[in-house]
C-alpha cells in the first residue's frame, strides 16, 4: 500500500502545482485495517506488530488489542493527501491515532487543499481516546458530516453550530471501536436556538454498526435526532429502547430500524 500512494504522489509532484494531473478528482477513500490480537500467555502477535509499525497506537477495551496506524503508513498518506487538492468527498477510517503529536495528521493536509470545496467527511474512529475534533469546524462548506461520538464534545457540537453554517446531516456512529460518549442535556439547547434564529436545520442519524454491543448514549431532546439505525446482529431493539426514543423525540424521528444481519 505504501509504494502504491508514494507512486502516486511522485506522479503528483512531477506535474507540479501549475500544472494539477487531476483536477476531476472529487473523492478519496481510505480505511485503515485494524489488527485484533487476544491478549494471553502465549500471544505474540504483538511483537510482530510493534517490528511492522514502529509506534503503534493500541486500543484496549477487555482483552482484545486494536492496533491503529502510525510511523511509517501515516507518513505516506499524509503525504499523498497534501498532493491532492479541490476534494468534494474525503473518507478516513479506523485510524485510531494516539500519539498526541499525530492529531491533526492527515486532516491538516486536507485543511489546506481543499478547505473551501469539501462537502462531505466521514471521519470515524480517529483516535484510539477521547479527543474532540475541532478542527473540523474550519471546512466552511461542509454539508454531511459521519463522525464517532469520541470525535465530539460540547464545545465542538455548539463550534459546527456556529459556524459550519451549510452543515446539514450528522451521522454520529458507533461500533466496536468506538468510545460512547454523553453530551451535555443543556447543549442542544444552545443548537437549538442558534439553528432557530439563523432559520437553519440538523439532521442527526444515530447508526450503531457493526460488531458494537453497546447502545449509544441518545442525546436528549430538542435534539433533531431524525433517524436511528441499528446496523448490526449484536444489539436488538427492545421496546424500553424504541419507547424512551419515541417519547424523546416525538417531533423529529421519521426512521427507527434494525438490521440483523450478520457480523463476521
Amino acid at each position: 500500500m505504501c509504494d502504491f500512494l508514494n507512486i502516486l504522489t511522485t506522479f503528483f509532484h512531477y506535474y507540479g502545482a501549475d500544472d494539477y494531473p487531476l483536477p476531476y478528482l472529487e473523492e478519496f477513500s481510505f480505511t485503515f485495517h485494524v489488527l485484533v490480537s487476544i491478549d494471553d500467555d502465549t500471544n505474540n502477535q504483538g511483537t510482530i506488530i510493534n517490528a511492522y509499525y514502529q509506534q503503534p497506537n493500541i486500543f484496549i477495551p477487555g482483552k482484545k488489542r486494536y492496533y491503529g496506524t502510525g510511523g511509517i503508513i501515516l507518513q505516506t498518506l499524509r503525504r499523498f493527501i497534501s498532493s491532492i487538492r479541490c476534494l468534494k468527498r474525503f473518507h478516513l477510517n479506523n485510524l485510531l491515532l494516539g500519539s498526541n503529536s499525530d492529531i491533526g495528521a492527515c486532516l491538516d493536509e486536507l485543511l489546506e487543499n481543499s478547505c473551501e470545496t469539501l462537502e462531505y467527511l466521514e471521519i470515524l474512529n480517529y483516535t484510539s481516546n477521547i479527543i474532540p475534533l475541532y478542527i473540523i469546524g474550519l471546512f466552511s462548506n461542509l454539508y454531511s458530516l459521519s463522525i464517532s461520538s469520541h470525535s465530539l464534545s460540547d464545545d465542538v457540537l455548539l463550534l459546527f453550530a456556529n459556524h459550519l453554517i451549510h452543515l446539514r446531516r450528522l451521522n454520529i456512529i458507533q461500533d466496536e471501536l468506538t468510545i460512547p460518549c454523553r453530551y451535555s442535556d443543556s447543549i442542544w439547547t444552545e443548537i437549538d436556538i442558534i439553528l432557530r434564529e439563523n432559520k437553519r436545520e440538523w439532521c442527526i442519524r444515530m447508526v450503531t454498526k457493526g460488531k458494537c454491543k453497546n447502545e449509544p448514549y441518545w442525546p436528549t431532546s430538542p435534539a433533531p435526532v431524525r433517524a436511528i439505525v441499528y446496523d448490526t446482529s449484536l444489539i436488538r431493539a427492545v421496546q424500553t429502547s424504541m419507547y424512551t426514543c419515541m417519547e424523546q423525540y416525538s417531533r423529529t424521528l421519521e426512521i427507527y430500524v434494525s438490521n440483523k444481519k450478520k457480523t463476521d
